[in-house]
């Protein structure tokens, strides 16, 4: 028995074959190869006929319809509008994690002040403010490719 995708290839064979020996273009010709076109047809359905499985309903083809070719500034666009949503993703997730490790600091600089560590110990409120700016521009940044993308879209 046949597989599916061997039966949906006969078929695709079978609507190419008819849709060129119904064309106008194809019985303009002078030469009579149809008859061998013809006899391919009868031959696909034949076999399509007899290896069928129950319940298989051929697929709906809409060979009419030409290829859609996207022009070079769509493509550019689509370009942009990734590359846009690469980095303001990526800032994202620097700015959430900046936060976090922000947040992380502060406790640790409270938890030095409130033991009473000398002052030779690492300063962690510095390091602190340090990664709450980090997250401060990487929201920044992120906020800054959502609007280009938002401009760009309205074109």
């Amino acid at each position: 028995m046949l597989k599916y995708n061997q039966i949906q290839k006969l078929e695709i064979a079978k609507e190419l074959i008819e849709e060129v020996t119904e064309s106008p273009e194809f019985s303009e010709l002078n030469i009579h190869p149809d008859v061998t076109l013809h006899d391919s047809i009868q031959g696909v359905q034949e076999v399509l006929k007899n290896h069928y499985p129950c319940g298989y309903k051929p697929p709906k083809l809409d060979l009419s319809r030409e290829p859609y070719i996207r022009s070079w500034h769509e493509k550019l666009s689509d370009y942009i509008f990734v590359g846009l949503g690469n980095v303001a993703g990526t800032a994202l997730i620097v700015a959430a994690l900046s936060a976090c490790i922000s947040i992380v600091g502060w406790g640790a600089s409270e938890i030095k002040g409130g033991m009473g560590y000398k002052k030779s110990a690492p300063d962690f409120a510095a390091s602190s403010q340090m990664y709450r700016g980090l997250a401060i521009s990487s929201l920044g940044l992120s906020l800054c490719c959502s609007v280009c993308a938002s401009v760009l879209a309205k074109k």
